[in-house]
């Protein structure tokens, strides 16, 4: 029970004894307002689906997934697509720039997204799980963070990531250059 009452007090930033039951109710109160502000502020009212967002964009352009391997074309530009949003995320906190850094994270989810779409993989399934798993981290300290800091997430021990060879069996892997090299060759 004390350890309860540690958990909720670190939450709350405050002594539960010291609050009595009007002073904990304001900062229950003020605790869940200011959390559901953050969340309602994070999302785009009334339109959160950003899985179906990528893949009506895919569709708009012939992209959508048909059970067949990707081109190894597709495959090398959506890695380096990936990497240099990354180096724009990057060069954008370097500048100061916000709106440039804030812009590189979303594309870099949009082509993260469009990527699992593109290999059949059910990315909405995946992020429940990878979720719920991250859910069962804690926080941890500078001492059993291997990055050295108090603010990072760490895995407790026994911690299971989540399981999603179900996610990824039966899609393709996408092709190689020695694929299509066998291929024209049986077509000769």
């Amino acid at each position: 029970m004390q350890q309860i009452q540690e958990h909720i007090e670190k939450l709350l930033g405050c002594n539960l004894d010291d609050c009595g039951p009007e002073g904990l109710t304001a900062v229950l109160v003020a605790s869940l307002h200011r959390k559901f502000d953050f969340l309602n502020n994070c999302l785009v009212p009334g339109d959160d689906d950003f899985v179906r967002d990528v893949a009506v964009f895919h569709e708009k352009f012939g992209l959508e997934y048909k059970s067949e391997p990707l081109h190894p074309e597709e495959w090398e530009l959506r890695h380096r697509r990936l990497k240099d949003e990354h180096t724009e995320y990057e060069e954008a906190i370097a500048a100061g720039d916000d709106e440039e850094a804030l812009d590189a994270l979303v594309d870099l989810v949009y082509i993260a997204i469009g990527t699992a779409y593109r290999r059949g993989w059910d990315f909405a399934e995946a992020w429940r799980r990878v979720q719920h798993a991250n859910m069962t981290k804690e926080r941890g300290e500078p001492s059993n963070s291997k990055y050295g800091s108090g603010f990072d997430i760490v895995k407790p021990e026994g911690w299971v990531g989540p399981d999603h060879s179900d996610l990824v069996a039966d899609t393709p892997k996408p092709l190689t250059e020695q694929d299509l090299e066998q291929d024209e060759a049986d077509n000769s």
